[in-house]
């Protein structure tokens, strides 16, 4: 099913011209940008959207638009993000102060047609997502020594945007109306189908031998009931394909305490965070955090040590995990982990909490989630762009077998009950593996 967004503006608003281009990128909704061409002189008064330049338009099928109808999916996906966007818009969206305090910035939603499926959005510029930035020659974007700046203050910004997100005060702030208006029973099985039930099959085709049992705890982990009070508010599909920066012309210099300020045309590096149907009340460090930083991973094992591209995603990572742990920890969630470090300088790694705990368990759902999300998208996302080409194929597959064995190291070290994931010999490996640093130092504050 296509859409003809063209007849779809000139219907709506026929005092203007729009020149509709379509964006790559989108996998479940057909996304276009409309730019104004032309006004008529009662347009210029009384146009639908006379005070638009440009205009996002997301138009949601029945059917996930990248894979076509043999892959339905409820549209009631786009009346969450409806209602998502217009909880940080202005003037009176309750999460409005979010954004603003990070400088982190959420569409705005302009114009909801639910008969048509059609969600009209501020366009946030010709930005690059966070996935384009982080490729090697790519065409959009060549990076210099200018970005170590750039991605220590996004990821600052990020990761405090995300901790006041994920704040139990932030869920607690909406009322039960609101709530409601992001229930979507399909997505649980939706997610199983498309992230829970191929792991076996992945692992399999890099002849992981203990494939079978790797996905069992997979399944066993997301068939877990998630407690009410471990909720967060959540992006519900947070990666490095849904967050815009603006990464082009940048300018930095060092302010008068010392601190990096990265700018772009003279104005703050704009950092965006788009497509939201998949949000609502979820888990938080063990659900978005756990799945974006499986995109940032994949991104630094892709990366060719020593470049500037693997320097440049580590401070990107390193910077949001910073951010991210030290925000919550002012909140005090159940998950953060007491640093005996900072309390006993003899001892040089955090305690491990206790088995039965609901710190543990979250700490190791989300060791699983996240080594499930890079085996996924180890095989799912394209990585051609950071191989070196011998012309056999075999430097595609170097990679992705690379990615797919760090995911199950990921899942081994999850164990199969939370008492030996938190046991002193296995948390001992966890805090000393390099494999799993930015993870750790995400959920414990270990650097």
């Amino acid at each position: 099913m296509s859409f003809d967004f063209d007849a779809y503006l000139a219907q709506i608003d026929p005092s203007h011209t729009w020149s509709v281009q379509h964006l790559e990128g989108g996998l479940v909704n057909l996304t276009v940008r409309a730019v104004k061409i032309s006004s008529s002189e009662e347009g210029i008064k009384k146009g639908l959207f006379n005070n638009y330049e440009s205009l996002i338009l997301k138009f949601a099928p029945p059917y996930v638009a990248a894979l076509g109808e043999s892959a339905p999916f409820s549209q009631t996906r786009q009346i969450v993000e409806a209602n998502a966007l217009s909880l940080f818009s202005l003037p009176s969206g309750p999460l409005v102060s979010l954004p603003r305090n990070s400088s982190v910035l959420v569409p705005n939603p302009i114009h909801y047609d639910p008969e048509s499926h059609v969600l009209i959005l501020e366009d946030l510029g010709n930005l690059l997502t966070l996935s384009e930035y982080l490729t090697p020659l790519s065409e959009k974007y060549r990076h210099s020594r200018c970005d170590i700046g750039l991605c220590h203050q996004i990821g600052l910004r990020l990761g405090q945007f995300l901790a006041d997100l994920h704040s139990r005060s932030t869920l607690d702030s909406l009322t039960p109306e609101i709530v409601r208006g992001f229930e979507n029973p399909s997505m649980i099985e939706i997610v199983r189908e498309a992230a829970v039930l191929p792991i076996a099959k992945y692992l399999q085709i890099f002849e992981i031998q203990d494939a079978e049992q790797l996905a069992q705890v997979v399944a066993e982990d997301f068939d877990m009931n998630l407690p009410d009070e471990e909720k967060s508010f959540t992006v519900g599909d947070l990666w490095t394909g849904g967050i815009l920066i603006s990464g082009t012309e940048l300018n930095s210099t060092i302010s008068g305490d010392g601190q990096v300020q990265t700018k772009v045309n003279g104005n703050e590096a704009k950092i965006g965070i788009i497509d939201w149907e998949f949000s609502g009340p979820g888990a938080g460090v063990y659900g978005d955090m756990a799945q974006f930083f499986a995109h940032l991973h994949l991104h630094l094992v892709a990366a060719e040590q020593d470049s500037l591209l693997h320097e440049i995603t580590k401070v990107l990572i390193e910077a949001i995990a910073d951010s991210y742990h030290e925000r919550s920890r002012m909140k005090r969630p159940i998950w953060i982990v007491t640093d005996r470090a900072a309390q006993d300088e003899t001892l040089s790694r955090p305690i491990a909490p206790q088995g039965r705990s609901p710190a543990a368990r979250i700490l190791r759902s989300a060791f699983i989630l996240h080594g499930r999300e890079i085996i996924n998208n180890a095989i799912e996302r394209d990585w051609s762009a950071f191989c070196k080409k011998s012309g056999t194929g075999e430097d595609d597959n170097v990679v992705v077998r690379s990615m797919v064995q760090s995911g199950a190291w990921y899942l081994r070290a999850a164990k199969e009950t939370v008492e030996e994931f938190v046991s002193d010999e296995n948390w001992r490996q966890l805090c000393s593996a390099k494999e799993c640093s930015i993870m750790m130092r995400l959920l414990t504050g270990l650097k």
